[in-house]
């Protein structure tokens, strides 16, 4: 029902709701995500929200709030397992990829994994880590192509 929901950032202006005005309808379900956001703020909005079990709010609450989260989650590992088969040059260095753990860019060192999916594979490895190598390896892919293309 909170997905069903929906009002442009004008209409929750006149609610007192601080939006973006971007023009962008926004469902209870995201409104919800937002900060000092609760279901009780939305029933006043929403008069159907009334009544809504206070054990349910809660947890709506919650998953609204992580939402963001792991629908990122989700799409950096569809595009991860998209890319499985890109390689890793050889002279790749994983000291130069911001974000990963000393503890990782030893073991990337050691093992000298040839494309994404023997990255995925060594021990620690996290869809956020994989997604950080691989945004590298494109670049300097591209980067490489574009080096090609004025030399030739």
């Amino acid at each position: 029902m909170l997905k069903s929901l929906s009002l442009t950032p004008k209409q929750g202006a006149a609610h007192g709701l601080s939006l973006n005005q971007d023009g962008q309808r926004r469902t209870a379900y995201e409104l919800l995500a937002y900060p000092n956001q609760s279901m009780a703020g939305l029933a006043d909005v929403w008069e159907e929200l009334h009544g809504v079990n206070p054990k349910v709010a809660e947890a709506l609450e919650i998953e609204s709030t992580y939402s963001v989260y792991m629908n990122r989650q989700a799409a950096d590992i569809g595009s991860t397992i998209r890319d499985e088969s890109k390689t890793i040059p050889l002279s790749f260095d994983y000291s130069t990829v911001p974000g990963l753990s000393n503890e990782l860019r030893i073991k990337l060192a050691k093992h000298q994994p040839s494309n994404v999916a023997q990255a995925a594979k060594v021990d620690g490895m996290t869809p956020a880590a994989l997604a950080l190598i691989l945004a590298l390896v494109k670049k300097e892919a591209a980067v490489a192509d574009r080096v090609k293309r004025v030399s030739a």
